[in-house]
């Protein structure tokens, strides 16, 4: 999935996230932000996903 998103369009906010990660001294992310991760990696190969255009539709952006 990364790889995709990597060569994606927005790859180049994929490399400054991982940048602002790499620079970061303290732990950013805690337990439950590793389960909140694994949960919505588990909707996505569940299909309970929706796409942007769905997501701006259904509140009106």
């Amino acid at each position: 999935m990364i790889h995709t998103i990597y060569q994606g369009p927005d790859s180049h906010a994929l490399r400054k996230y991982v940048e602002f990660l790499y620079e970061q001294e303290d732990e950013l992310l805690t337990d439950d932000d590793w389960t909140a991760i694994q949960e919505g990696r588990e909707d996505v190969v569940q299909g309970r996903v929706i796409s942007l255009e769905e997501y701006e539709k259904a509140r009106g952006l």
